[in-house]
């Protein structure tokens, strides 16, 4: 019978739980006076040591620290020891007697540690690397990947896994506990793209990898060809198209559909299930409503493109990002989105397109009333205008859209910080305004969350993964332990001893109390900004009330919340960059693409960008009307909420 060795994972995994008898048995059988000729014993100690490093097992066997920490010496003297005997006559043999994939990853470790790799020469190293069927436990480690650097540079040109290596290193998300890879140097950016070009051309290549080389970033020792990257993304396309047509992957489609009404009363009826999305708007009540300021507030409070604090409802929110989004592999440069982010912006891309064609029956453009509301707003303010012109030229359109837009910020941007917008100045500078860095007229415009404990709590408390999952049968009915403690009286003295144990921070924290042995809330004001800042990311101060207000500068002095002071909050300025800049490396570009003519002639495709541009433009003039009115609040000291 094989024996159960003791293997750590990592500081954060519950293997403790069932380590802990071999971890004990190997505790007691340790002897130091005895020399370990059985390499898995050596790897095995290193195990052992790597839970006592880690202080794993002095929180479980308090009462033998001293004992454990003169173990923990004598150990790595005996790992020492066994390492500096290798050599090229017996690394193989001892190699080849690994047990476990885990001990092959960590005679890597020691390998490296123990400085073996300036004892083996680079030929007994190329067989080492032959037998190891996981290059980038080799690549984990930097000493060894610059000693045998030709060698290593030789090597990876031949194996067949090393384009994967390469993009998986470069461009894919990081996940959890990933290792970090070396690469030698000689390996230049040539030869990288040559073994990227073959990976494509293989008939095995994984679709996953070709899109993400499709989509790569330039870095300075990894640049892929224009040529490489649109091989890599029609072998992708050719691949999906195999895929679609051979049932091998899930088919799953939705319809969306807008309609305007003669006979419906209501403003909106909204209808969704599963696979379909209907928004039904009311002509008659958009004709009783036909002034521009009411048709241009439809933006706002009949498309919901803003929510009711100023806040651009399109963007993608953490809390909508749910498994199925997660599933598959993504770039670290990718924009997120999710399935919900692109539902919301479908159907606001459909609501604008219908909206434009029920304005024009009732003789009325939607960009006079665009301009005609913004510059009438603004009137006050000189330069501070937008324009678009009359033209049925889409292409003319776009090409105007997006530099009206940049202008309109550059204007605003510089009315901050001169009081005044002075066209010469702005005039001065060529170089693009980021929308990050476009600034507020508010001091305490945006609020976030300020660190990672408080993170750790709104998840447990708002997320259908935090403790409610492990805890209480009448959970089921709830989606999240807030929604429970809301609606249901809760014994917490009822639980088991192992499930109070995952409460223990939202105790000690004290956001959380036991009363008479019933899980109550703390503060039930901080708990609902909590809730709050856990499905939008960020809440605009000056919409809220003054009590609420009040417990957030309580919070943000207590370090739990921070303020920011920017146009667009941190969600709002990836939502355009995606769309208009190549911030991202799957964003649209759609300013770059007409810039420099290297967009689509296909009209439909014309006229879905123009009117992408235009929601674009329509929520930055939003932006700034709604920075101007919190800007008057915060002179009377009054808010939004009450105005």
């Amino acid at each position: 019978m094989k024996k159960e060795r003791v293997v750590f994972y990592s500081k954060e995994d519950l293997a403790i739980h069932w380590m802990e008898k071999p971890i004990l048995a190997l505790l007691k059988s340790y002897n130091s006076e005895i020399d370990y000729n059985d390499i898995n014993d050596i790897i095995e100690l290193y195990n052992l040591r790597l839970y006592i490093e880690n202080s794993v097992i002095k929180n479980i066997f308090r009462d033998q620290n001293v004992f454990i920490d003169e173990t923990s010496k004598n150990i790595w003297s005996k790992i020492n020891l066994f390492f500096n005997k290798l050599s090229d006559s017996n690394i193989e043999g001892f190699y080849n007697n690994i047990e476990d994939y885990k001990y092959v990853e960590h005679f890597w470790d020691l390998f490296e540690k123990c400085n073996a790799y300036k004892i083996i020469s680079q030929n007994v190293f190329e067989k080492l690397f032959h037998k190891t069927t996981d290059i980038s436990l080799i690549l984990r480690h930097k000493n060894i990947v610059m000693h045998y650097d030709s060698v290593l540079s030789s090597l990876l040109k031949e194996y067949n896994k090393t384009a994967e290596l390469i993009i998986t290193h470069y461009e894919q998300e990081k996940q959890y506990n990933d290792s970090i890879l070396f690469f030698p140097k000689s390996l230049s950016i040539s030869d990288k793209n040559m073994i990227i070009s073959e990976y494509i051309d293989d008939n095995d290549s994984n679709p996953n990898y070709l899109r993400l080389v499709s989509i790569a970033k330039d870095y300075s020792d990894f640049k892929l060809s224009d040529i490489i990257r649109l091989k890599a993304k029609r072998k992708y396309e050719s691949e999906l198209q195999k895929m679609h047509a051979s049932n091998k992957c899930i088919k799953y489609s939705r319809t969306y559909e807008v309609r305007f009404s003669d006979t419906q009363l209501r403003p909106i009826n909204f209808f969704q299930d599963k696979t379909s999305y209907i928004c039904t708007y009311s002509t008659q009540w958009l004709k009783r409503n036909s002034k521009p300021e009411q048709l241009f507030c439809n933006f706002r409070y009949l498309f919901d493109y803003l929510d009711i604090q100023g806040r651009i409802s399109l963007v993608s929110h953490s809390s909508e990002i749910c498994f199925w989004d997660c599933v598959g592999m993504h770039s670290k440069n990718e924009f997120i989105g999710g399935d919900s982010f692109h539902v919301k912006n479908n159907i606001a891309i459909m609501n604008i397109i219908a909206y434009n064609r029920v304005l024009l029956g009732m003789n009325i453009r939607l960009e006079d009333v665009i301009c005609d509301v913004f510059n009438k707003f603004c009137s006050d303010i000189k330069h501070l205008s937008v324009t678009i012109p009359v033209t049925n030229d889409t292409l003319g359109k776009i090409r105007y859209l997006a530099p009206e837009m940049e202008s309109i910020l550059k204007k605003y941007k510089t009315y901050i910080e001169n009081n005044e917008i002075d066209i010469e100045l702005i005039s001065i500078s060529s170089s693009p305004c980021k929308v990050e860095n476009t600034p507020s007229l508010v001091n305490k415009k945006y609020v976030y969350i300020n660190n990672n404990e408080v993170k750790n709590v709104i998840y447990e408390m708002f997320s259908s993964q935090g403790v409610l999952k492990y805890n209480w049968d009448i959970g089921k009915d709830y989606h999240n332990l807030y929604d429970l403690l809301n609606n249901e009286t809760l014994s917490f003295d009822s639980l088991e001893d192992f499930r109070k144990e995952h409460f223990t921070q939202l105790l000690l924290k004290n956001y959380l109390f036991v009363d008479n042995g019933i899980l109550k809330i703390v503060d039930e004001t901080e708990m609902a900004i909590l809730n709050e800042l856990y499905y939008e990311d960020v809440i605009s101060y000056w919409h809220l009330s003054s009590d609420l207000q009040c417990k957030i500068d309580q919070m943000a002095k207590e370090q739990k919340l921070t303020f920011g002071n920017t146009l667009f909050t941190k969600g709002e300025s990836d939502y355009f960059n995606y769309y208009l800049n190549k911030t991202f490396c799957n964003g649209k570009d759609l300013r770059n693409k007409y810039m420099h003519g290297t967009h689509s002639s296909d009209e439909y495709l014309l006229n879905q960008d123009y009117y992408r541009l235009l929601i674009l433009l329509i929520l930055v003039l939003n932006k700034i009307i709604d920075d101007f009115i919190c800007s008057e609040c915060e002179k009377q000291n009054i808010t939004c909420y009450n105005v």
